[in-house]
């Protein structure tokens, strides 16, 4: 499987669940809400790591697409934190995963159309695969952590990238790549 297919089946995945917690109530819609969050912080923490480091550099659209995809993984983060606050009452929770499914919705369109569709032809398929278990390996790793610290670290990272702040550049060679990196 490439990093395309798993980022694909866990975009499915928080998608249909989002879709059951909106049809829930009370407890239920929480507990639904604490499952999505968990695995959704964790996805985009090792999505960023894992993909968005690998193209950052690739061209100037691509970074677009990348930058932007930043700026919806800050909102997103910013909506999980609202969501685990317990002080919101059941009718805002409601909104707020309402519009954190039509925002992960957009989301996905952007990165499953134009994003991979750029990303394939810069990342060969062997590299492909090889990202698809390094991506499994840092969300495991994320996993194993309190799911509130991988929101603050979400929002610190993507603020920090919103300020004009580096992203963290990959230490992994750009092996795989199949066409130089254009100058930007």
């Amino acid at each position: 499987m490439s990093i395309y297919d798993v980022l694909a089946a866990d975009h499915r995945e928080v998608i249909g669940l989002l879709k059951k917690a909106e049809k829930a109530e009370g407890e239920t819609r929480q507990t639904l809400l604490n499952t999505i969050i968990d695995a959704l912080s964790a996805h985009a923490l090792a999505e960023g790591e894992v993909l968005y480091d690998q193209l950052e550099d690739a061209s100037d659209d691509v970074h677009e697409l990348i930058m932007e995809a930043h700026e919806e993984h800050l909102s997103a983060a910013r909506l999980m934190k609202e969501l685990l606050d317990p002080q919101v009452n059941d009718e805002r929770r409601l909104a707020k995963t309402t519009l954190l499914r039509e925002q992960i919705e957009h989301h996905v369109e952007e990165e499953e159309g134009e994003m991979f569709t750029k990303a394939r032809k810069l990342i060969n398929a062997e590299a492909a695969e090889a990202l698809a278990g390094e991506f499994l390996a840092k969300k495991e790793l994320l996993m194993a952590r309190p799911v509130a610290a991988r929101i603050d670290e979400a929002i610190a990272t993507e603020e920090a990238l919103a300020r004009g702040g580096a992203p963290k550049k990959s230490t992994r060679p750009m092996n795989g790549m199949k066409a130089a990196a254009a100058p930007r």
